[in-house]
C-alpha cells in the first residue's frame, strides 16, 4: 500500500513531467514557427533537407572559391612576390 507521502510525492513528479512537456511542446512550436518564417520549411525533414541543399551550395562555392584562388596566384605570383 502506498502512503499519503509517496503519493504525494509522485503527484508531485507527474506534475513537473507535464510542466517540462509543456514547455518542451512549446520550445518546438517557436522551432516550427521560425523555420517557416525565415526558411519556408513546414517540417524538420525539410528543413534538414534545405540545408542538405545548403550544405552541397557551399561545397561547390568553396571549391570555386579555391579554384580562382589558385589561378589568382597563378597569374600574379610574381608582382606578389615583390611586394
Amino acid at each position: 500500500m502506498i502512503t499519503v507521502e509517496e503519493f504525494q510525492k509522485l503527484k508531485d513528479q507527474l506534475e513537473s513531467a507535464k510542466r517540462q512537456r509543456d514547455m518542451a511542446a512549446g520550445a518546438l512550436d517557436e522551432a516550427l514557427k521560425i523555420l517557416k518564417q525565415r526558411y519556408k520549411c513546414s517540417t524538420v525533414e525539410e528543413a534538414e533537407a534545405l540545408l542538405a541543399k545548403l550544405k552541397e551550395r557551399e561545397a561547390r562555392l568553396l571549391k570555386s572559391l579555391a579554384s580562382m584562388e589558385k589561378k589568382f596566384q597563378d597569374k600574379w605570383q610574381h608582382i606578389l612576390e615583390q611586394l
